[in-house]
């Protein structure tokens, strides 16, 4: 299996998307509208997350099939080529025993089988956002008056192509700082033999776009806002998704990942802020981690890990 075409693929899907915008009528099937003759569910916890381990479930229940079947034909195609290059990469080795293995290509069938277990993911976080906010629109607009009322899930999937948020300080600072890490992790290993080959780059971009895109609409998207509004407080709300966004980055490497609690907590904050729109926080998120995993493969490390809320995948 080609694993450039696959990445290919997905960029002509999310640039598709991109162009789908100029259909009015595609985008309002997105919206958090009931559809005619259902009403929606009053849960904002149990039932959208039906939508993270099936894709598209909630909405087509509800017939919001547009929006359903979307999310559930983007999950089943990632699942596709997860299942595809696993199965490849059993038959190879199957195939190959003890003789010599082409490293290489037994690292892009990985990556691929990461990247579509990440699309699975990211159209489920989608289908869990757009149930639940479809709930409070329809029963708890009262108690989530503090949301935005427009932000649905197509604008969440362009957020990482909105470069206009370069020229805000909450998001060029700390792009800067981790570019300045970067610059100086690759002087001081100079004598590296890590190679950034084309494939690794596009993949990272792949893995950062879904990443971005897929936690931030669970933890700042859905979980941070239930948690203010149980507790009224901000601050116990981003200390709290904190802690289980950065629980869920532990790794034998990483036991007490405190950067990702920090960033979690920033990632909170920014939302607040931005009157818990959480579109800036998809870019920064998305393109810090292009950075971070772009200079971990220019220094040869020999695996990356990759975590979201159902599954960790090392390679």
């Amino acid at each position: 299996m080609d694993k450039l075409l696959i990445f290919w693929v997905h960029l002509l899907l999310v640039f598709s998307l991109i162009s789908s915008q100029a259909s009015a009528d595609f985008a309002d099937e997105f919206n958090f509208e009931a559809a005619n003759g259902r009403t929606p569910s009053r849960s904002i916890f149990w039932f959208p997350m039906f939508g993270l381990l099936v894709p598209g479930l909630p909405q087509i229940i509800k017939r919001q099939k547009t929006a359903g079947f979307t999310y559930l034909g983007v999950g089943a195609f990632g699942m596709a080529v997860a299942l595809g290059t696993a199965a490849d990469y059993i038959k190879n080795h199957d195939e190959l025993d003890n003789a010599d293995i082409d490293e290489s290509e037994i690292t892009d069938q990985q990556m691929a089988m990461i990247w579509g277990l990440q699309t699975y993911q990211t159209a489920g976080s989608l289908s869990l956002y757009h149930a639940f906010r479809t709930s409070v629109k329809a029963h708890h607009k009262d108690r989530f008056d503090f949301l935005p009322d427009d932000e649905t899930p197509d604008k969440l999937v362009l957020a990482p192509f909105k470069f206009s948020y370069l020229l805000r300080p909450t998001t060029y600072v700390p792009l800067l700082l981790m570019a300045g890490l970067s610059a100086q992790c690759i002087n001081e290993h100079k004598n590296s033999k890590g190679d950034l080959r084309g494939t690794e780059t596009l993949f990272s971009l792949g893995i950062s776009y879904n990443a971005g895109v897929g936690e931030e609409s669970i933890f700042r998207g859905w979980m941070e806002p239930i948690l203010y509004e149980k507790w009224g407080s901000p601050t116990a709300a981003h200390l709290t998704t904190a802690l289980v966004f950065s629980a869920m980055h532990i790794t034998a490497a990483n036991p007490v990942p405190w950067p990702q609690f920090i960033a979690g907590y920033y990632l909170g904050w920014l939302t607040e802020i931005n009157g818990w729109s959480i579109t800036e926080s998809i870019f920064l998120h998305a393109w810090w981690d292009v950075i971070a995993i772009a200079t971990a493969w220019s220094q040869g490390a020999d695996h990356i890990e990759v975590r979201l809320p159902t599954f960790q995948y090392r390679f």
